[in-house]
């Protein structure tokens, strides 16, 4: 299927089938057995039987006499509402694969497992998505073995996003050794055709709720009020406007009307995303402090309980992307805790926020926690890189805020970036400083056979374990072996406290026959290279 997806969610896209062998029977004769001018309705059916809710037209068909070719059916399909477009998320206009379950029993039995004929299936699509959209691209997968084999790859060029998937079955049957064999095989293939693909971007750009979310980034409360008031009317079952409003009026201040739009958002089982929001809120405007409390602990906590239900061998994408959710609800707990003075463990939690994800209005909250312990060295240096990190016009007053932090400090002058006199050291660069955070010295000799080797890794930090795991993706395969030392290695990832959690990243890592160690360099929890991954050991 080669399709498109129009800004109202509407997908529109042209259909070709071409079957051969026992699929190509059943056709032939269903096409044969119903009259030509009821074709539509023909092809409807089968549309519908294969999952797709919308419909078709322009149906044309081979004659199911002229068995020397193949027989093939195309037909334009259309539908409105298209997957799951305001979650942000789609799965892709492919036909469904399928192979049998198999029950407890019938995995331990040693009986071989019929798979019918030997056939092959490939499904090819592409879909270009509105401007200003793009995808965070599947992972490619390929799982081969005796009795078959199951591929597919993706990609994105030009604002297009191609698919291809293809099973293979070569062998009658499966011998009753390899059934754990197939029941591997059957998860790949099942993991990979029922996965969302991810979707950022700017979405409704022109909205009423961008508008006034604009109007909010810039301070302009009262005109991002009049601009919410009007579409929450027009959609009261609005969640992202009531929450919009609810800070529009909490900003102005009017606490009681924002408490309202918040109380809608909070009755209606909230998820950790709703409930760090409204405690960052509340927490900017150090107003409920108890409340916000709440809510940010109950974020992080369904964030990481969430994070303890994944395996590193099965994460994919938006694993790796909800670490930036995981960042942000620590900070936000973090930050409420430093409102209600509880400056010790808004410690904890801020560091770990900034270790994981170093954003400019992290870095401010982590300095205002070290003016208020007295560390003024430490807040010098976290503004100096506050200032240069990612994220300073996240909200409209955080660079101001830093710079007027230095002033209030006094070590490094913010016109200039030199340090006064008395300062003892001179300051370092902030973008290389930054970029150390991320770089990981691996422990131990990696044998280089007189080369220099690059290979993606990724990695999973658990809370409480000493040790890491760590997962090959790509890159010479010589360096599969330094997944051993990636499991020593020291992230430097504090945990705000001692309650389970994971941390899911990825980044490369080289060795050079020039330097006397190995480095990893990890991804920014935010960067499309580090969720662009692809299955264990492919090249």
């Amino acid at each position: 299927m080669a399709a498109s997806i129009a800004s109202q969610v509407t997908l529109d896209g042209k259909a070709r089938f071409e079957e051969r062998g026992d699929p190509e029977v059943i056709l032939r004769l269903a096409y044969r057995n119903t009259p030509q001018n009821e074709w539509k309705e023909l092809t409807q059916e089968i549309s519908s039987r294969m999952g797709y809710g919308g419909t078709v037209s322009q149906v044309a068909a081979a004659q199911p006499e002229k068995t020397a070719d193949p027989f093939w059916l195309s037909y334009t399909y259309h539908r409105t509402d298209y997957s799951d477009w305001k979650e942000h998320r789609i799965t892709l206009p492919f036909p469904p694969m399928f192979l049998q379950e198999l029950n407890e029993a019938q995995k331990k039995s040693k009986d071989p497992l019929p798979l019918g004929s030997p056939q092959e299936v490939v499904h090819e699509t592409s879909l270009k998505l509105p401007e200003g959209i793009q995808p965070l691209v599947p992972s490619n997968v390929e799982e081969k073995s005796e009795f078959g084999e199951y591929k597919a790859t993706y990609s994105f060029e030009n604002g297009v996003l191609h698919g291809t998937r293809r099973l293979s079955l070569n062998l009658r049957e499966v011998p009753g050794a390899q059934r754990a064999s197939y029941s591997v095989f059957l998860k790949a293939m099942q993991d990979d055709t029922q996965r969302w693909v991810i979707l950022i971007g700017n979405f409704d750009q022109d909205s009423p709720l961008r508008k006034g979310q604009a109007l909010l980034r810039e301070g302009k409360n009262a005109d991002a009020i009049a601009v919410l008031e009007k579409a929450s009317e027009a959609n009261t079952d609005d969640k992202q406007i009531a929450f919009a409003l609810g800070t529009a009026y909490l900003r102005l201040p009017d606490e009681t009307k924002a408490a309202a739009q918040f109380d809608k958002l909070l009755a209606d089982k909230p998820n950790a995303a709703t409930l760090n929001g409204i405690a960052y809120e509340y927490a900017n405007a150090n107003r409920r402090l108890k409340d916000a409390q709440d809510y940010a602990a109950r974020a992080v906590a369904d964030t990481s309980a969430a994070t303890m239900k994944i395996d590193l061998d099965s994460a994919g994408p938006e694993n790796f992307l909800h670490m930036g959710s995981l960042a942000a609800q620590w900070d936000t707990l973090g930050w409420v805790k430093f409102r209600a003075g509880d400056v010790q463990a808004a410690e904890k939690a801020i560091i770990s926020a900034w270790a994981l994800w170093p954003r400019a209005v992290i870095g401010e909250h982590l300095v205002e926690i070290y003016e208020k312990l007295g560390n003024k060295r430490e807040a010098d240096r976290i503004c100096r890189l506050a200032l240069s990190a990612p994220g300073l016009n996240d909200e409209p007053d955080t660079k101001e805020k830093l710079q007027a932090a230095q002033l209030r400090i006094g070590i490094t002058k913010p016109e200039t970036g030199t340090v006064n006199a008395k300062s003892y050291h001179p300051p370092g660069n902030a973008q290389v400083e930054l970029s150390e955070m991320r770089t990981i010295k691996l422990p131990g000799k990696v044998a280089l056979h007189g080369k220099s080797m690059t290979a993606l890794f990724a990695i999973v930090i658990e809370n409480g374990n000493r040790t890491s795991k760590a997962r090959y993706i790509s890159g010479d395969r010589d360096l599969i072996s330094a997944g051993k030392a990636l499991a020593s290695a020291n992230y430097h990832q504090p945990f705000p406290d001692d309650a389970p959690a994971r941390v899911f990243r990825a980044g490369w890592v080289s060795c050079s026959k020039y330097t006397s160690e190995c480095t990893m360099i990890l991804f920014l929890v935010d960067d499309k290279p580090s969720l662009g991954m692809v299955k264990p050991h492919e090249q």
